[in-house]
C-alpha cells in the first residue's frame, strides 16, 4: 500500500479487509481507495443491496467517518471511489461514467489524448456548422434575388 497509487477492494466484512481500509484511510489518507461491489450471483440467498448494508454496516462499526459517507440505497452504483477520505464517486462502471480525474491522478497526460482528440471533433463540428451556416445563407440571398428580379422585369 506503500508503493501503490491507488487501492481497489472488493466489498466484503472480513477482519482483514476492514484492516486494510483502515490502513488505506487513515495511513495514507491521500491515495485514492476504489470499493467495487460484488456482482450479483446466480442462485444466492442474499442480493447485492443486501451483501451492500452489511458492510456498510461492518465499516460503520470500525471505520464510523468513512460508513458515513456511503449512500444508504446501493442503487445502480458498481463502485465508490474515495479520492480522500473526505471525497466519494459514485459510478456504475457500465454507462461509461468512469470518474476520468482518476486516470489524469494516477498517471498525469494520460487524458490530454483524449481532450485533443475532443477538441478536434468539435472543431470539425464548428467548420461543418459554419459552412452549413453559409450554404443556408447563399440559398436563402438567391431566392431573394430571384423574387427581386422577377418583380422587377417580370
Amino acid at each position: 500500500m506503500q508503493d501503490c497509487q491507488v487501492t481497489v477492494v472488493k466489498v466484503g466484512t472480513t477482519a482483514n479487509l476492514f484492516w486494510e481500509l483502515r490502513q488505506a484511510f487513515e495511513v495514507h489518507p491521500f491515495k485514492p481507495v476504489l470499493i467495487c461491489m460484488p456482482q450479483a450471483e446466480q442462485g444466492s440467498i442474499t442480493n447485492t443491496q443486501q451483501r451492500y448494508e452489511r458492510f456498510k454496516k461492518a465499516l460503520g462499526l470500525e471505520l464510523p467517518r468513512t460508513a458515513c459517507k456511503l449512500p444508504r440505497e446501493l442503487g445502480a452504483t458498481g463502485y465508490f471511489l474515495f479520492n480522500r477520505p473526505d471525497s466519494i464517486v459514485e459510478f456504475d462502471g457500465l454507462t461509461g461514467t468512469f470518474p476520468l480525474e482518476l486516470l489524469e491522478n494516477l498517471r498525469p497526460g494520460t487524458l490530454e489524448p483524449l481532450f485533443n482528440e475532443i477538441n478536434a471533433k468539435n472543431r470539425r463540428a464548428r467548420k461543418a456548422n459554419l459552412i452549413g451556416s453559409v450554404v443556408v445563407l447563399a440559398m436563402g440571398a438567391s431566392i431573394i434575388l430571384f423574387v427581386i428580379y422577377a418583380l422587377v422585369f417580370g
